[in-house]
């Protein structure tokens, strides 16, 4: 990234100081690792607006962003950098949940897959919350990219009644369609991130990472459900295609009767609203 920033002819060029990028920026500013990777990358530009500076300088310590209430809901991003608020639909596809057959906020997305193996919560804990939701009256879909359609047919199968896109659908497509949904349900990978651009709550499975990595969901609804206190967690800072001890303890060990207890928390109207 350093060396084709060099080559791009801009007046200022700014970035986080690391040994190898002194000569390339005009401007190097420390990392704020206590704060999430959004609030991160928007402090870059604060040097540039007093209007930023002064937004940051009121944000709350770093160990705020990571507290979840007794519910797994973690404190909702400040407007002025909430990701939906910007966010717009290119191309527009408005009729593309009704073409699948789905009604607007009566459908729940189930993300199982991820890049990192051991992101991935239990295809059977899928399974079992999916039959649960099903039981509740919601439209459950499984969601992905084209390399997990073989994943979303497994968990699909067990689920009566639902539907497996994975594969089926473009970036933009996949957007537009979970703008319609009423909440999603992933491991920490890109659907979280999804659900936060679209507006609609989220449910992120944290395994082998932490959400004091900084890579939370960034959505005002985001709800993580994991296994606390295990003394091999985190035990990298993206996963691992298979877990260093062997036992993968923080996914297999996660119930379905915890995460489900987080998702019904999500379904529930807030209070506070």
């Amino acid at each position: 990234t350093t060396l084709f920033c060099a080559r791009i002819s801009a007046q200022r060029k700014i970035t986080f100081a690391k040994p190898w990028n002194l000569f390339f920026f005009h401007k190097r500013v420390k990392w704020p690792a206590e704060w999430p990777e959004s609030l991160r990358l928007l402090s870059l530009m604060q040097f540039d607006s007093q209007e930023l500076q002064e937004e940051i300088r009121k944000l709350p310590a770093g160990d705020f962003w990571y507290k979840k209430d007794s519910h797994g809901k973690l404190p909702s991003p400040p407007q002025w950098a909430d990701p939906h608020q910007s966010w717009k639909s290119e191309p527009d596809y408005s009729n593309f949940a009704q073409k699948k057959g789905l009604q607007e906020k009566k459908w729940i997305a189930l993300f199982p897959g991820s890049v990192w193996a051991t992101k991935m919560w239990t295809a059977e804990g899928y399974q079992r919350l999916g039959q649960q939701l099903q039981s509740k009256g919601y439209q459950v879909v499984i969601m992905g990219g084209p390399d997990e359609k073989k994943l979303g047919s497994e968990v699909s199968a067990a689920i009566p009644g639902s539907l497996n896109l994975c594969g089926q659908t473009s970036l933009a497509e996949s957007m537009e369609l979970l703008s319609t949904a009423h909440l999603v349900v992933g491991n920490d990978s890109s659907s979280s991130h999804m659900a936060a651009l679209v507006g609609i709550p989220v449910v992120s499975v944290f395994g082998p990472t932490i959400l004091q990595f900084g890579y939370r969901p960034w959505a005002q609804d985001s709800y993580v459900a994991e296994l606390e206190n295990l003394s091999c967690r985190p035990c990298g800072p993206h996963g691992h295609r298979q877990c260093p001890l062997g036992h993968h303890h923080c996914m297999k060990h996660l119930s379905v009767e915890s995460v489900l207890r987080v998702v019904e928390s999500s379904l529930l109207p807030d209070p506070s609203r």
